[in-house]
């Protein structure tokens, strides 16, 4: 008898832990960090009266992206340039995420300008943020704006080779994303 008693009164303990909305989140935490359900229990749970849903989801995916690792990174791929637009420099183009288990939440690129006959030249982080599906659909996207960008961020050319003009190249640095 005494043994059914402590399995009754240990599954009403498991039962008020898991409706408890801290022990829930705790548990969504450790169990989910780095996945879409993750992110999807964690807008779940938060207070819808007080802040807007775009806020919630923003807070929520901060919260559990993850660097992926560089097998998947490699599967991110993109065409895109440095802009400028009514005083702001950025870097936009578009993005595909051809991952096969990811959803892509922010990319680092790192933009590179080069003078005629320097090796290495001045570089600058562009951050992408999104929401980027494993579906290898091209996606648009704006970079936040580049702080301290050169005087020629938008009118240089792409590096194609060592000589000629002044010019600028591109690589990916970072990948963070949720796995599905």
């Amino acid at each position: 008898m005494t043994s059914k008693l402590r399995l009754a009164f240990a599954s009403v303990c498991c039962v008020a832990l898991v409706g408890c909305k801290p022990i829930r989140e705790v548990i969504n935490n450790t169990l989910n960090a780095g996945t879409v359900e993750g992110v999807s229990q964690c807008i779940e749970m938060s207070a819808r009266e007080i802040l807007s849903e775009e806020t919630i989801k923003i807070n929520c995916i901060a919260r559990f992206n993850k660097d992926v690792s560089p097998s998947t990174a490699q599967n991110v791929t993109g065409n895109a340039g440095p802009r400028s637009q009514s005083g702001s420099d950025f870097f936009s183009g578009t993005m595909t995420n051809k991952t096969e288990g990811h959803v892509i939440t922010e990319v680092v690129v790192v933009v590179e300008f080069r003078k005629v006959g320097e090796t290495e030249g001045k570089r600058f982080q562009a951050v992408i943020s999104g929401w980027f599906e494993p579906n290898g659909n091209p996606v648009d996207f704006r970079s936040k704006d580049v702080e301290d960008a050169p005087a020629a961020w938008d009118v240089s050319k792409y590096c194609e080779d060592e000589a000629g003009d002044d010019c600028w190249g591109w690589y990916i640095q970072s990948v963070k994303g949720l796995k599905l």
